[in-house]
């Protein structure tokens, strides 16, 4: 099995390797342009590091092999759309289609039943990715054909990889278990009442969630959307325009291991802080060997001896700025070197980038 599943296995020759999925903002950070995403491969082996690998896209496994995510920005008269397309990078699942007769994957048409009627645009930006889950998040804006009423508003989203491009949303429900549902409007219920809100708006509350991280976890947050100051009759006085505002909360809710497979965090966060103060993350290995600390600047990468990060540091990644961290997939053993062979490979066609040791 690819990906994942090799966290499993023993780890012959003390081999470790991590892909990072980064997202940094581009110059329209408000209507989600110019994001820029790519992917480091991070391999340790013996002790010592391998040269960090650049990939300008996010390349991530599966049980099929690896696969490119990439956001592509569709435009239709009035109607702009980002879709979400994932390819595997050996080229077999597009042969397949071709074959078939099928559409080509790389032209996703937009849903006729979510613009009937309306034109403006839904920009997206990912926030996680994983084997067979990706999170989102969406800005907006909508104007009625009919009437010239206009909606705008900011929403979490998690689709299924097999759907895509087809946007989909996963209701939590079906996602972490019925019994979840509860968290999810303990946390709700709980920001309205701080917000000093009635549960009288359309909140749409079982898609409107997504993954993000805290102190070293991935973990699932919902949003609520409500009218700005002066609800639906200030609305009126702008313009017929419905401008939403948005707010977060923390859903208790473990994400299950089909949507993280691995969520854990092999040191405690107060000493990480302790030892990096500047440390906004942190990722450790299955094998408790290597520890990638975030911070605002750079990615510090360390060793790790019983639960300790060994200096002195065995690199320093710079970021870009803003630039966060939404996909982090760890191999152990012969996958390190099946992995680095798959990068090197894909890498041999592409532009490629070695940080110096």
């Amino acid at each position: 099995m690819f990906g994942t599943g090799s966290l499993t296995g023993n780890s012959p020759g003390n081999q470790t390797g991590v892909l990072l999925g980064l997202r940094a903002p581009g110059e329209g950070d408000q209507d989600y342009t110019g994001i820029q995403y790519r992917t480091l491969w991070v391999a340790l082996a013996e002790g010592k590091l391998a040269p960090v690998l650049e990939i300008g896209t996010i390349l991530f496994p599966r049980r099929s092999g690896f696969y490119r995510l990439q956001v592509v920005r569709k435009a239709e008269g009035e109607i702009e759309e980002d879709i979400l397309i994932v390819n595997n990078i050996l080229g077999q699942e597009e042969e397949e289609e071709r074959e078939e007769g099928k559409e080509d994957p790389a032209e996703p048409a937009l849903d006729p039943g979510c613009w009937e009627g309306k034109e403006g645009y839904i920009h997206r930006r990912v926030n996680y990715i994983g084997n067979d889950y990706v999170s989102v998040e969406e800005r907006i804006k909508q104007e009625s054909l009919r009437d010239g009423s206009t909606s705008e508003k900011s929403q979490r989203r998690i689709f299924a990889v097999d759907s895509l491009p087809v946007m989909k949303a996963v209701k939590f429900s079906d996602l972490a278990g019925p019994e979840a549902v509860a968290a999810m409007e303990h946390g709700r219920q709980k920001l309205l009442q701080q917000l000093g809100l009635k549960q009288k708006f359309n909140l749409q509350d079982e898609d409107n969630y997504g993954l993000a991280r805290k102190m070293g976890y991935w973990i699932f947050k919902g949003r609520i959307n409500y009218p700005q100051k002066g609800g639906e009759a200030g609305a009126r006085e702008n313009g017929n325009t419905n401008t939403y505002e948005e707010a977060d909360y923390n859903i208790t809710v473990i994400p299950p291991d089909h949507v993280v497979f691995y969520n854990n965090l092999n040191i405690p966060w107060t000493r990480v802080k302790n030892h990096v103060p500047s440390a906004i993350d942190v990722f450790t290995s299955p094998a408790k060997d290597l520890a990638l600390v975030v911070t605002d600047k750079e990615i510090i990468v360390y060793r790790m001896y019983q639960e300790n990060l060994a200096a002195p540091p065995l690199e320093r990644i710079p970021l870009k700025e803003g630039e966060e961290v939404i996909m982090a997939e760890w191999a152990l053993g012969h996958y390190v070197e099946n992995w680095t062979l798959t990068c090197q490979t894909y890498l041999a066609r592409e532009d490629i980038r070695e940080y110096p040791q």
